[in-house]
């Protein structure tokens, strides 16, 4: 059987897509139907929802140059850094996508108030125009700005009408109120002021819906719509787009956006030039008290000692020592700025921020203590809106962590270079100092003075010169962006789209009845087409009936040319042609489960033998569930239960049909309480020996397989046997249970008919009806009959 199935599964599924297909065309009017309601809802769908345009702009973030393009060489490890530019535009978007920077945006355009203006549309307008209500930006007559925001932090709603061109009344549910353009009032908890516009005259006395939001929620809203990505591969240009139903709105959101980031840029870099030039003016106003008090001491000295000038040995041997002390000087400054980024790595404290520690002259440590100080702003700004375990921070901490992991390694590997230079210049120094010893001792005195009023000296000079290049940066701040194209917006809207959406719903349209009709055919579990009984089961199907759409049990009659009468007598055919040496006398016939239409095939069978010639006896056998006595109008009360029990003679529960000559009834009788046992009765057999002799065929209407044993046992009379399936009722896995009676040779002969087929709905059985050949006209079937029956 499982061979079967496999060789069969390609036809089966070719014949279903036949069937699907076959349903579409039949059903021709339900993809006109469909069509038009898919139609309708996306003409509703356009008409009331709101457009939105796209709006875009693009700017060029300014990269600062790397140690490489200045000239400057850093370890191999960085140099194969391909991401360092990728990662500084990643936090370039993010900031431009800050809450803090969008916060402004809204507050500066009054975005959380909106405002709407209802027309007159008429019948055309229903057609052309949109059933939204018009949104009012630039030709708003009022702007609405919100000083203090109720304290329920609930959106409302409100009207308000321009009575002149300086009074105006707002309408809420609690009443009306006439107020000034220009004042503060008081409503609700809420604290505002309306102004008038240029446009104020055009709509006197009309009605302006106004809608106020909380602006933390438009924030998030104008977030979620702000997208802004790289444009380009290896480049340093970002796309900003927006969709907003207003498009000069959407313009001039994105033009705020890219001056509040170029704002906050500016801001961030002045307070660190600020904490730089604090630091150096601190250090000078003690050097300078320092140098002040050498150059006293040099001068009080000379003045004591009557000493105008020294030596040209002196003199140039106070040159050597005011070089090497420089030099020296500069070496201990550079231990010290070492020791102070040490002290702020291991502090993990804001401060001033990495970039306001100066003196640092080694550019690679330079670099990476910019990089430090631009991820610690980053951290701050995202804490403001985010907790420490959120994964963004978590990786901005894994890079600062790293960052100044090789800062440390970095500040190690000058630092013994400078130890290094330290100890060659101390070393020199006591050379020179030797040398000082052979000077007269008034020189020697006065070379010592002069050394240490030059010492403050050059730390002055150095710390004037940082000044200078430090305020030079302050003043020459240039914003961190240049806009490449200025923000735009289509004629046509971006969503929706009139196009895609008729499209679409004429796709919807379409596929709507076809995915109807698949889903139904997917669910039904219950036999439709002879194909999956012939892939299930070997056994032979002797003949299809049609459904019978009258009200009459019994449909073969003498000289009936209906389509139902012809299968029958297909059927009979059939069964001579199968019973040429008269062997198959006795037919039972059963099912599966109660009324698929064992009785019925029964009952029709015997009377389309009769009209045949042939003497023919139907037995109802079925003692739980008896209905051939009301088929043939015949009466029930005696029967085969009473027959084998004793009760009765054989004469007396034989019954002629009033309507066929050669065909005789023997009901059931009166129910028994054990049909089983009654059926085992030796006199059954008996009775069963005489019958044959009788009749010409022999009937047994018994009851379904799959309930009761019945069949089962009378199987051992009957010399063949028809299995009825019927078609929309009978379960497929009920064909499992045939097919293992077949196989297992439970029923001698078996055959099988497929009853109740819909002649008209099945293009297997439908051409019947087609070319007309029948007598019978069905009528037509309404649409849900039609789709129910599809």
């Amino acid at each position: 059987m499982n061979n079967a199935l496999k060789q069969s599964s390609s036809p089966i599924q070719l014949n279903w897509a036949k069937d699907l297909l076959d349903k579409c065309l039949k059903n021709w009017f339900l993809f006109v139907l469909s069509g038009f309601i898919a139609l309708s809802l996306g003409f509703l769908y356009l008409k009331m929802t709101i457009p939105q345009y796209k709006s875009s702009a693009s700017i060029l973030i300014k990269q600062e140059k790397s140690p490489s393009q200045t000239g400057e060489k850093e370890n191999v490890m960085n140099e194969l850094d391909m991401f360092s530019d990728a990662r500084v535009l990643d936090n370039e978007i993010e900031k431009i996508k800050a809450k803090v920077i969008m916060d402004r945006v809204v507050n500066d355009l009054g975005l959380y108030a909106s405002y709407y203006t209802s027309e007159d549309k008429g019948f055309k307008g229903l057609i052309t125009k949109p059933w939204h209500k018009h949104e009012l930006y630039d030709d708003s007559p009022i702007r609405f700005s919100l000083l203090k925001f109720p304290e329920n932090n609930e959106a409302f709603t409100f009207n308000i009408t321009p009575l002149s061109t300086e009074t105006y009344k707002i309408t809420t549910e609690q009443g009306s109120k006439v107020q000034s353009f220009g004042k503060t009032f008081t409503l609700q908890g809420m604290q505002y002021v309306v102004y008038p516009t240029s446009t104020i005259k055009s709509f006197l006395n009309n009605d302006i819906q106004v809608k106020v939001a909380l602006p933390l929620n438009v924030v998030d809203s104008y977030l979620l719509k702000l997208k802004v990505k790289i444009s380009g591969k290896g480049g340093s240009v970002l796309s900003l787009t927006i969709l907003d139903p207003v498009p000069e709105r959407g313009k001039d959101i994105l033009n705020k956006t890219i001056e509040e980031y170029n704002r906050s840029v500016l801001l961030a870099k002045n307070k660190e030039a600020t904490a730089a030039l604090a630091f150096i003016d601190d250090r000078l106003k003690l050097i300078t008290g320092e140098l002040s008090s050498a150059e006293k001491a040099v001068e009080e000295y000379k003045t004591d000692k009557e000493i105008t000038d020294i030596s040209s040995q002196s003199q140039l041997l106070l040159n050597k020592i005011k070089e090497n002390d420089s030099q020296l000087n500069s070496v201990n400054i550079q231990l010290n700025v070492m020791q102070s980024v040490t002290d702020y790595l291991s502090s993990n404290a804001g401060g001033r921020g990495a970039s306001g520690i100066i003196g640092v002259d080694d550019p690679v440590l330079q670099n990476k203590l910019n990089k430090l100080n631009d991820l610690e702003l980053e951290r701050t700004r995202l804490l403001r809106t985010m907790n420490e375990g959120n994964p963004i921070i978590e990786g901005l901490n894994s890079q600062i962590s790293s960052t100044k992991t090789s800062i440390n390694d970095n500040i190690q590997a000058v630092r013994r270079g400078l130890v290094i230079t330290r100890n060659n210049l101390q070393s020199n120094n006591s050379g020179f100092e030797s040398a000082v010893r052979t000077v007269p001792q008034k020189e020697r005195q006065l070379i010592n003075i002069e050394r240490q009023k030059n010492i403050k000296e050059e730390l002055y000079v150095y710390l004037l010169q940082k000044r200078e290049e430090t305020a030079l940066s302050y003043a020459a701040q240039f914003p961190e962006s240049e806009l490449v194209d200025a923000p735009s917006s289509g004629t046509d809207p971006e969503s929706p789209q009139k196009v895609i959406v008729v499209f679409l719903s004429m796709v919807m349209g379409l596929l709507a009845p076809i995915v109807f009709f698949g889903i139904k055919d997917f669910l039904n579990d219950k036999v439709l087409n002879r194909q999956v009984i012939e892939s299930t089961t070997n056994a032979p199907i002797l003949g299809v009936i049609g459904k019978n759409n009258t009200n009459e049990k019994l449909v073969v009659k003498q000289g009936s040319r209906t389509a139902i009468s012809e299968q029958f007598r297909f059927l009979r055919t059939n069964l001579q042609y199968l019973d040429h040496e008269q062997k198959n006398q006795t037919i039972l016939v059963t099912s599966s489960i109660p009324d698929e239409g064992k009785s019925f095939i029964s009952a029709n069978l015997g009377a389309s033998l009769s009209i045949s010639g042939k003497k023919t006896l139907i037995l109802e056998m079925d003692l739980r569930k008896p209905g051939l006595a009301k088929m043939f109008d015949v009466v029930a009360e005696k029967g085969i239960s009473n027959l084998i029990r004793g009760e009765v003679t054989l004469e007396e529960v034989i019954q002629p049909s009033r309507t066929y000559e050669t065909l005789d009834i023997v009901t059931c009788g009166t129910t028994a309480d054990n049909p089983a046992e009654l059926l085992l009765d030796k006199r059954l057999a008996d009775l069963f020996e005489f019958l044959k002799k009788r009749y010409d065929y022999i009937i047994i209407d018994s009851p379904p397989v799959g309930l009761v044993t019945d069949a089962l046992i009378l199987e051992r009379f009957a010399d063949m046997s028809i299995y009825v399936i019927r078609y929309g009722y009978t379960h497929i896995f009920n064909l499992k249970l045939i097919s293992d009676v077949h196989k297992n040779g439970k029923f001698k002969n078996m055959g099988l008919i497929f009853n109740g087929v819909n002649l008209q709905d099945s293009k297997e059985y439908a051409y019947s009806y087609s070319n007309g050949y029948y007598y019978d006209n069905p009528k037509q079937k309404g649409i849900m009959k039609r789709l129910k029956n599809s």
